[in-house]
C-alpha cells in the first residue's frame, strides 16, 4: 500500500501502477526501472499541462480583473444577457455603492 501511494503521489494512475506491478503490455524485457521511468515522463508531462491551462485561467482572470477593474471596485458589474443591465436599471437594487 506505502508503494501505491507513493506513485500516487507522483501523479500516476491506478492504471499506470497496476502496468508497473503487474508487467508491461508488450511484454518486453524492459526492466522496472526502466518502466518506472517512463511512467514518470508519462506522469510528468500530464502535470506539465494541467499547470499550462491553470496557468491560463490565471491570464484569464488577470486580464478580466484589468478590463474591469473600476466596475469591480465599485461593485456595479452589468453581464451580458441580464435584462436589468440593458433597461438601464440597477443590477443590485438595495445595495449601496
Amino acid at each position: 500500500m506505502h508503494f501505491i501511494g507513493q506513485m500516487r503521489g507522483l501523479g500516476m494512475t491506478i492504471a499506470e501502477i497496476r502496468e508497473l506491478t503487474t508487467g508491461w503490455p508488450d511484454r518486453t524485457d524492459r526492466s522496472s526501472g526502466t518502466r518506472l521511468a517512463e511512467l514518470l515522463r508519462r506522469s510528468r508531462r500530464r502535470l506539465e499541462q494541467r499547470i499550462a491551462a491553470q496557468q491560463q485561467i490565471l491570464r484569464r482572470i488577470d486580464a478580466f480583473e484589468a478590463e474591469h477593474r473600476t466596475d469591480l471596485a465599485r461593485g456595479d458589474v452589468c453581464w451580458a444577457g441580464d435584462p436589468r443591465c440593458a433597461a438601464g436599471l440597477d443590477p443590485h437594487p438595495g445595495v449601496s455603492s
